[in-house]
């Protein structure tokens, strides 16, 4: 039997609200069956990255993980956006300029990539409990707020 998961979700004003458990699967779909198989796949993707961060034991682990997910929430708005992406190019700044509206996001989680690498390169214990759930709140509202706004690709831009 799986485990229950959450990914953690609060109000992004108020950093000391209780959190409020949100399943995964259950955010809510913008036509979610009539997206391409191949976009579907990508959310649950980050989905289960999400559900890896939430059962992460470290800090340090859940912060990775949840860095993961919103990585690859950045890419998939890059990919969804821009056909003409060159890479390697910096995905944050690629997220800003294909997609304005996510301009503050992608700065958020440039400024929180300094710390991941460290963390990848063994620094472990300078990621806190609050900082790993704070980045797993901020990542879920990235991903809700991204998922929420998709819906099928126009005709003959089928992406699967």
């Amino acid at each position: 039997m799986p485990l229950p998961a959450t990914v953690l979700v609060t109000d992004p004003t108020d950093r000391d609200l209780p959190v409020q458990p949100v399943l995964p699967g259950s955010f809510p779909r913008a036509d979610h069956d009539r997206l391409p198989v191949a976009l579907r796949a990508d959310l649950h993707r980050i989905e289960g990255t999400l559900l890896e961060a939430e059962l992460a034991g470290r800090p340090s682990d859940r912060y990775l993980a949840a860095h993961l997910a919103a990585l690859r929430t950045g890419a998939l708005i890059v990919r969804l956006r821009s056909a003409q992406v060159r890479f390697p190019s910096h995905l944050w700044s690629l997220v800003a300029a294909v997609a304005p509206e996510y301009a503050e996001w992608a700065a958020f989680f440039a400024a929180t990539e300094g710390k991941r690498e460290a963390v990848r390169s063994g620094a472990t214990s300078i990621v806190t409990e609050r900082e790993a759930a704070d980045l797993l709140r901020d990542a879920g509202l990235f991903y809700q707020h991204v998922h929420t706004r998709l819906g099928p690709e126009p005709a003959g831009r089928d992406r699967s």
